[in-house]
């Protein structure tokens, strides 16, 4: 059966919901192999309590962090990673995890990982091509 992606619709609708950074939005959704949507997070600005240090949550990490407490390897059969990034001014950009990113998602033992790149196309990261082009929304 191949793999059903998400509609990067519904990955823009969520990026804009859940970021908080300004000068571009990006999105991690989890999915199964049917397309069914799991978990998704955005890039976050965090400040500790006492306000003194802020930093960013990478979406991958945010991501991680919610199919770890969903318990999602052990409920799914496969568990699929869409990184997505969205500029108001560019569209679609390069959203390829860094690679403190990577090793989260290969320690959590994800099944595939897409994104985005600057040409408006899905990437497949572990087959190295381009799966489809996307539309702006």
């Amino acid at each position: 059966m191949p793999i059903k992606l998400p509609s990067l619709d519904l990955c823009f609708d969520r990026i804009s919901k859940e970021s908080n950074t300004h000068s571009f939005h990006l999105c991690a959704v989890a999915f199964t192999r049917s397309g069914h949507i799991i978990a998704s997070s955005a890039n976050r600005q965090l400040t500790r309590a006492d306000g003194a240090k802020k930093w960013t949550e990478h979406a991958e990490e945010g991501l991680v962090r919610k199919l770890h407490n969903l318990k999602a390897r052990q409920r799914f059969r496969t568990v699929y990673v869409l990184v997505a990034r969205w500029s108001d001014a560019q569209g679609w950009l390069m959203a390829k995890p860094c690679g403190d990113c990577w090793r989260r998602l290969n320690n959590y033992d994800v099944d595939g990982v897409f994104y985005t790149n600057a040409d408006g196309d899905i990437e497949d990261a572990f087959r190295f091509g381009t799966i489809t082009s996307i539309q702006t929304p």
